[in-house]
């Protein structure tokens, strides 16, 4: 198949400077700043990712850029060691401003900017100087944001990125706008995940991480890595309403597919960092060792881990929201296919009910468990499909 590109966020955002920043923001993190599979952040790691953001700008312009740039780093930087229980490992980025008062105006800058969703809300937030601002972790996320003043140089296990707004202005400079869209490719990939059909829909929701049930699901989702109907699901998955314009939760649920695709090669660099060779020659010359190595149950579950993590993180960006405690009683009163309509009825307007804990989210709909393992499953073979893509 062909690589695809596409400007989702036109159906998304109108305001296109918007749209740019968030462009140029995802060229920076992606392309000029070291690759996040650089750092290789195994299973067993006791390192966590700390990004330090010099909050200081010239122009308002900048200031917005950077505002962006804070936001994809949410959605890139998520990693299989982190623990839900205790908070470990969680990535943390440190807002550094001159002092004290520009540390109250970083964060109602942040507060405000209407792309970063919810996620400061859930998050847990320290802001130096002002503890009525600052608050634990609402949900159980591996992203922490810390708003202060002086100097960074981080904890002893901390991996250290230093972000200058000058040097994300001299990064992008070449940027064009051939960069104005996501490559979608393996997006397009991960959603045929969700197009697998019976095979995995029938699967108990249990025992999630003994691989071999997924074999036959998996052998029917390599069948239907066809060019043409990979490209009509992809197309079909963005509904028009009768005005013409585009059904906002299909077009979130697209970015939703681009930005998980965007995480699959710090995962898999992380089973090898202690190798030298690409990880297009794993990927290309070594899949069955790959294959063999993501499927130990350890891994396997370290990863779907993560995965929820990045998609409770991405959800909260994009604007989603948990269920309140009525939702809940409304959801406990219901059965069938009656339950079913309701909690599709939230999520149109908002709300989910995979907005969780992954500790709760085996309680409340473990049936979307086995979506995580199988789409890590996948994921080597996704990968595998888009470097063979023209």
């Amino acid at each position: 198949m062909e690589r695809y590109c596409d400007d989702i966020l036109q159906y998304f955002i109108d305001d296109a400077k918007v749209r740019e920043h968030w462009y140029k923001a995802r060229y920076y993190i992606m392309n000029v700043l070291r690759p996040l599979d650089g750092h290789a952040i195994g299973c067993d790691s006791g390192k966590r990712m700390h990004v330090v953001v010099k909050w200081q700008f010239n122009k308002e312009d900048d200031k917005l850029l950077m505002l962006a740039v804070v936001r994809q780093i949410c959605l890139l930087f998520h990693f299989p060691n982190y623990d839900e229980e205790n908070g470990r490992n969680r990535t943390r980025i440190t807002i550094l401003a001159d002092k004290e008062a520009d540390v109250a105006a970083a964060y109602d800058d942040m507060r405000s900017y209407p792309y970063l969703g919810d996620l400061l809300d859930y998050c847990k937030c320290e802001v130096e100087g002002d503890p009525n601002r600052e608050h634990e972790e609402v949900l159980p996320l591996d992203v922490e944001i810390v708003f202060k003043t002086g100097e960074e140089k981080g904890a002893k296990d901390d991996i250290v990125i230093a972000i200058d707004p000058k040097d994300v202005v001299a990064g992008i400079k070449d940027f064009s706008e051939e960069y104005m869209k996501f490559d979608v490719t393996k997006g397009m990939l991960v959603s045929m995940v969700y197009n697998t059909g019976v095979e995995i829909d029938n699967l108990p929701a249990n025992d999630n991480a003994n691989i071999n049930r997924y074999s036959t699901a998996l052998n029917v989702f390599c069948y239907k890595l066809k060019p043409d109907l990979i490209q009509k699901k992809w197309d079909e998955s963005a509904k028009r309403r009768d005005d013409g314009t585009y059904d906002e939760v299909s077009i979130k649920n697209k970015l939703s597919s681009v930005f998980c695709a965007d995480c699959f090669e710090p995962r898999i660099r992380s089973l090898f960092d202690k190798e030298q060779k690409a990880l297009s020659e794993y990927i290309l010359m070594s899949f069955r060792e790959v294959m063999e190595k993501i499927s130990e149950e350890k891994t396997i579950t370290a990863f779907a881990k993560c995965e929820h993590a990045r998609w409770n993180v991405e959800k909260l960006i994009l604007g989603f929201k948990p269920l309140t405690m009525q939702d809940w009683y409304e959801i406990e009163r219901r059965f069938g296919k009656e339950r079913n309509d309701f909690i599709k009825g939230k999520k149109k307007k908002g709300w989910h009910i995979d907005l969780c804990s992954y500790k709760n989210l085996r309680r409340v709909n473990p049936a979307d468990m086995k979506y995580d393992y199988f789409l890590m499953l996948a994921m080597p073979q996704i990968l595998r499909s888009y470097l063979l893509s023209k």
